[in-house]
């Protein structure tokens, strides 16, 4: 495995594109902090003030789903699909993932 550490290998992590349509354009500023806290990459409000899309790596949106749903008190409908990889650059989770694998230092 030390192999691994010394091909300077790369892991990535998957890249969700993420839509949140509202029932109610007053929860939009509930919808786009929750999408901060969970590191969303891109944030877009729609013109109408009742649409987000962003960008979340998939570690990060999992749980979403029951937070939105708390923020927003179900008024609304979280839209999900791949949008591609990138290089996972957290060390911790990085280290993490390493010691899971049994790639250690």
């Amino acid at each position: 495995m030390k192999e691994c550490r010394r091909a300077d290998l790369a892991l990535l992590e998957p890249m969700m594109h993420v839509e949140v349509h509202l029932s109610d354009a007053t929860y939009i500023g509930n919808v786009v902090s929750s999408l901060n806290e969970n590191r969303a990459v891109t944030v877009d409000v729609m013109e109408d003030g009742r649409s987000v899309s962003a960008t979340v790596a998939m570690r990060n949106i999992v749980r979403y789903t029951m937070e939105l749903r708390k923020a927003v008190k179900g008024h609304a409908n979280l839209f999900t699909r791949l949008e591609g990889y990138r290089v996972l650059e957290d060390k911790a989770v990085l280290a993490r993932v390493l010691k899971n694998l049994g790639i250690t230092e």
